[in-house]
């Protein structure tokens, strides 16, 4: 391979200082790494793919990790094997990672294999990635062993459980009947995974579930069914999300802003509308969700709220504009 023609990122990947190893796979990582993958013909690719996969055997466990990423990032199929091997890394983050590139790179053939490593699995973040690789790498043979995990003692397992037992493209009936057993599962994001699935199989207790959880004194509820709201993308939900933007929670109001973040330009008319609400908080809320969707369509309304009453709506609304004329 030329390496006149190879990305400025490649060169450091057999770097001696692992800094500059581990800062090439940061930046073969990012989208720009990505772009600079897809110009290359099909020989430098093999070469600096072999060096990255090489990495995972690294004596710096950031850099194993951060390989690990890049993999997942440039999509490196030929690397399958070797991430299966670095399933066994002593470091656990190292093996999150590892199986979250998997979730990209990897294929039915290597679930069962997957499952295995998860049956001994012991850390729980790590365990958690694994049953939601089997969700997204998996099918419908992989139900047994994920139904095992829905009684998981860690909440973050139970709730990948949910989500990658929706995945499976299991019989509606089956899939529900092991989601009912779990309604009052004491965790939020349970909860919220399951009203999800109920949701893309029809069922109206999934609404249901969302409904009480935007009623539930405890913040982390209504915090994860504005999350769930913004996955289920529906214009029906803006006006009730927006309403949380006043919300006495900090976290329930960010989840707010990002869950009508998610719904994209579509929102936009909706929400420069509402921003004519007297509540402080919710015109907060509202620049927020601007300078996320990046509509230059909502300049003109921002600018007029140079001149708000609130000093911190003028704030707010100066940062909204810098973004929007960067555009």
């Amino acid at each position: 391979m030329s390496s006149e023609n190879s990305p400025k990122w490649a060169t450091d990947l057999d770097n001696s200082e692992w800094e500059k190893r581990f800062l090439s796979l940061k930046k073969a990582s990012a989208i720009h790494g990505l772009d600079d993958w897809k110009t290359l013909d099909g020989e430098e690719k093999s070469a600096v793919s072999r060096k990255i996969v090489a990495l995972l055997d690294d004596e710096n466990s950031r850099v194993r990790s951060q390989a690990a990423a890049a993999i997942a990032n440039l999509h490196i199929s030929e690397a399958r094997e070797a991430l299966v091997t670095a399933l066994a890394d002593p470091n656990e983050w190292v093996r999150v990672q590892v199986a979250d590139a998997l979730a990209t790179v990897g294929n039915p053939a290597l679930a069962q294999v997957i499952a295995d490593h998860l049956q001994d699995e012991q850390e729980t973040h790590v365990r958690a990635t694994l049953v939601k690789t089997l969700g997204c790498i998996g099918n419908e043979k992989m139900f047994p062993v994920l139904a095992l995990y829905l009684e998981d003692p860690d909440g973050r397992v139970r709730a990948n459980c949910v989500e990658a037992l929706a995945k499976l493209k299991l019989e509606k009936s089956e899939l529900k009947k092991s989601l009912v057993k779990m309604l009052n599962d004491p965790s939020n994001r349970v909860r919220a995974n399951i009203a999800l699935a109920l949701v893309s199989i029809g069922d109206k207790k999934g609404r249901e579930i969302i409904c009480d959880m935007l009623n539930s004194d405890e913040e982390y509820m209504r915090a994860s069914a504005l999350y769930a709201l913004g996955e289920l993308n529906a214009s029906e939900d803006r006006e009730r999300i927006v309403k949380f933007f006043a919300d006495p929670s900090w976290l329930v109001r960010k989840n707010a802003v990002r869950s009508i973040s998610k719904h994209g330009k579509k929102a936009v008319p909706f929400l420069l509308e509402s921003i004519k609400s007297a509540c402080i908080q919710t015109r907060l809320g509202i620049l927020d969700a601007l300078r996320m969707i990046k509509d230059v369509s909502s300049r003109k309304v921002v600018i007029e709220l140079l001149e708000d009453e609130s000093g911190e709506v003028r704030s707010k609304a100066e940062e909204t504009l810098d973004i929007l004329d960067a555009l």
